[in-house]
């Protein structure tokens, strides 16, 4: 969705109402969920401030962008 948002293909200025019937609930993760993550590398982030979150926005969008993926 960011990287919709980021390329322009959305914003607020084309919001629509949200389909209900369309929706999907993830809860959250067992704890044998979360071991199995961890060994496949992925990182939780707890408590992030609003910088921590913007340079990891702009990281992940850096890293499409050398695949060519933005």
């Amino acid at each position: 969705m960011l990287e919709r948002f980021y390329a322009g293909e959305t914003g607020l200025d084309r919001m629509s109402e949200q389909d209900l019937s369309k929706r999907s609930y993830y809860r959250h993760p067992a704890r044998q969920d979360v071991k199995a993550l961890r060994r496949r590398g992925v990182v939780f982030k707890d408590r992030a401030t609003s910088d921590e979150l913007v340079a990891c926005v702009r990281e992940l969008a850096e890293k499409a962008d050398e695949r060519g993926a933005c």
